[in-house]
């Protein structure tokens, strides 16, 4: 299936790999430039879509009319996305047939936004759920199509949750 990958981070990164090895195509690669804490920066993602042969674009605005319109030239039936830095609307979301699946880390509906993790460990949860869903309008909502969890102990540190869903991510897309 012709997919476009829209975000940042190693996760997005090896999920682009694990889509290329299960026979999918990559049009597309967006991303905006990485923050410091990041492990992928840009310059990563545009040496993946050289080497997978996809095009690339690098930009903070996806919803732009050159943007859309490159997405639409991608003739992509779906996208994913993980940890794009805006809330992704409708005039991108509706261009695919299957719409856009996002992977958040956090037990959706119950934890959306940022740190979801984080809240559910301060929170006291048994276990961190790492979830995909198709997306909406509204910030981390939309249908739960996959979730994966992770029991939680008292000696659980916040980096084995990102180990965590950087292992899952990639096959649960």
């Amino acid at each position: 299936m012709k997919i476009v990958a829209i975000g940042r981070t190693a996760v997005l990164y090896e999920s682009i790999e694990a889509a290329v090895n299960a026979g999918h195509e990559v049009e597309l690669i967006v991303t905006s430039e990485a923050t410091p804490e990041y492990e992928r920066t840009a310059a990563d993602f545009k040496r993946l879509a050289d080497r997978i042969d996809a095009e690339f674009l690098q930009t903070r605005n996806v919803h732009s009319d050159e943007n859309v319109r490159r997405l639409r030239e991608s003739r992509a039936r779906i996208a994913i996305s993980v940890n794009w830095d805006t809330l992704i609307r409708p005039r991108v979301l509706n261009i695919f047939e299957y719409g856009v699946l996002n992977c958040h880390a956090g037990d959706l509906p119950r934890y959306q936004g940022n740190a979801a993790p984080n809240w559910a460990m301060i929170n006291g949860e048994e276990e961190v759920v790492v979830t995909v869903h198709q997306m909406d309008a509204d910030l981390d909502s939309g249908p739960v199509l996959a979730k994966r969890s992770l029991k939680l102990t008292d000696s659980t540190y916040i980096q084995e949750v990102y180990e965590f869903s950087r292992t899952v991510a990639p096959e649960m897309f």
